[in-house]
């Protein structure tokens, strides 16, 4: 019995990952196994992103049958390791263009390399997750397909608006989480700049 428990929480936890690739796939954690959901942000705070429900839940909702499952479970791992080196190769191309735009003798040329290098990463990644979500659509029926939309769709709202809140809250964090930290002053920080200098106006005769 705990055996047979513990294969439907691993086919849960595999589905729920894959059905819910639209949301995993903008983590910034290119480089994580892809047998992990990849973390959010380091400098991501709670409820910055919407949490995939429950994956014993989601195969409840949408009522996948145990064939549904098992075919879910043979494309992501068909493709987990082109995930794995396309996540990697994103990453370092994108580090590669950080490095390079405040690197101490930056070149405009070097700069469109390390530019068109993440360009050509990204879009193999969003090939790769393309057809990934389109050959897990083949799987799902009419009405599962608009169920996930649904799910999907409401935790993007959820995202959006908690952006909105955390916006009205503390407009310089998000800017923060923006702005790259600059070697030697542990990142210029609006919160943290000096008051501006203001022009000394004519000084009045003794």
């Amino acid at each position: 019995m705990k055996n047979f428990t513990g294969k439907l929480a691993l086919a849960a936890a595999v589905v729920a990952l894959t059905l819910w690739l639209p949301f995993f796939t903008h983590s910034q954690a290119f480089a994580q196994e892809e047998d992990a959901p990849p973390p959010p942000p380091i400098d991501a705070r709670p409820g910055d992103r919407p949490q995939p429900p429950n994956e014993v839940d989601l195969i409840r909702q949408l009522n996948l049958t145990p064939e549904q499952i098992k075919q879910i479970r043979e494309i992501r791992e068909s493709n987990a390791d082109n995930w794995r080196q396309t996540r990697q190769r994103l990453g370092r191309a994108r580090h590669a263009l950080n490095e390079a735009i405040y690197a101490d003798n930056a070149s405009e040329a070097d700069i469109e390399a390390r530019a068109r290098e993440v360009a050509t990463a990204q879009t193999e990644f969003e090939r790769l997750r393309a057809l990934t979500e389109l050959r897990i659509r083949r799987v799902l029926t009419a009405e599962q397909v608009i169920k996930l939309r649904e799910l999907q769709a409401d935790a993007g709202r959820r995202n959006r608006d908690q952006r909105q809140r955390d916006r009205r809250e503390d407009p310089n964090a998000f800017q923060d989480r923006r702005r790259p930290n600059l070697p030697g002053d542990g990142g210029i920080k609006p919160k943290n700049m000096p008051p501006p200098v203001r022009p000394a106006g004519p000084r009045g005769r003794p």
